[in-house]
């Protein structure tokens, strides 16, 4: 099978967003992810999003990304609002609709809070 990389990225629980973001300035204009993925870096991106739970931050969403398809799409060469952190560097994201046009989303999980607090797993896998 050959060598297989899969870039990874845990989302803090105060990232009310659920989109795709990739680091696309640096603060001493150094390369970035995102020229790191147009040239060909990873296969699958595990991109994730936390949340609190009894002291500790549990994954509670999950998408696996297909950076073939990614790639294929022109998705990281559209012209896209750079998004400044205010510490020299900088990030562009990509929605969660936009990737599933491209049908880039290979599996992906969200956690559902049925009455009573208890959580229950629901995964949803897209072919």
């Amino acid at each position: 099978m050959g060598n297989f990389t899969v870039p990874v990225r845990i989302r803090k629980p105060n990232i009310r967003f659920r989109d795709f973001t990739i680091r696309a300035r640096s603060m001493y204009n150094m390369r970035t992810e995102i020229d790191k993925l147009r040239e060909g870096a990873g296969d699958v991106y595990f991109y994730a999003w936390t949340k609190y739970a009894g002291g500790n931050e549990d994954i509670d969403a999950w998408w696996l990304i297909d950076l073939s398809k990614v790639r294929q799409s022109g998705l990281l060469n559209q012209q896209r609002k750079l998004i400044l952190n205010g510490d020299g560097t900088g990030f562009v994201n990509i929605t969660k609709a936009e990737l599933e046009a491209h049908d880039c989303i290979i599996a992906q999980y969200q956690a559902e809070r049925p009455i009573g607090g208890i959580f229950s797993f629901i995964p949803d896998f897209i072919s």
